[in-house]
């Protein structure tokens, strides 16, 4: 096809290497990143392809940044500071492939927060990443407690019937002993 004398060459794309399509179809296919920055405070950006290692901070300095947040919580309860924060340390963990205690503190810490400031959607994204984490022995002796906040979640979350489909695949993987937990027997009666 000819162009026309007055019009302007259209801007190319970048072609999408099969690379950088794994990493945005899925972060974790990605290689693990070392995180080496020390910034404490960091605003949270949606990535478009692969992180800077220096923009990115390790575990220990992760762990620094989640006690930050949550003593401004507390002095605060600033939750568009919360938010943004814990989002930047999540998005931290995720593209260094950190499924530990640590990202199971982050993801609790945000769900609770997230719940006391009526967040359902940042709570629902948590929670997802914490059955998983919990799954792998992570702060296990908190699993009732987010098990008890799905059932909960579900069933105040349309439509009802899938909710209701979703809460017994819940219960249905849960092992008898859990089931029989003081707050996963509350969630059940509030249900």
């Amino acid at each position: 096809m000819k162009r026309r004398h007055d019009e302007r060459p259209r801007a190319r794309a970048p072609p999408a290497g099969p690379r950088n399509a794994r990493i945005e179809a899925d972060p974790a296919a990605a290689p693990a990143v070392r995180g080496q920055s020390r910034q404490l405070e960091k605003a949270y950006c949606r990535l478009g392809g692969l992180p800077d290692p220096s923009a990115v901070r390790p575990p220990r300095v992760l762990a620094e940044a989640l006690e930050v947040v949550k003593r401004r919580w507390v002095q605060d309860a600033d939750y568009e500071y919360a938010r943004e924060q814990l989002k930047s340390i999540r998005q931290d963990l995720t593209v260094q492939l950190i499924q530990d205690v640590l990202a199971a503190e982050v993801y609790e810490t945000h769900a609770r927060i997230a719940i006391e400031a009526d967040d359902l959607d940042e709570f629902n994204q948590c929670q997802a990443q914490l059955q998983p984490i919990h799954a792998l022995g992570h702060n296990v002796h908190n699993a009732a407690e987010f098990c008890a906040y799905r059932i909960l979640y579900n069933s105040v979350v349309p439509p009802r019937g899938a909710t209701s489909a979703l809460v017994l695949a819940l219960l249905q993987n849960l092992n008898p002993r859990a089931l029989g937990h003081p707050v996963i027997r509350q969630a059940l009666d509030a249900h």
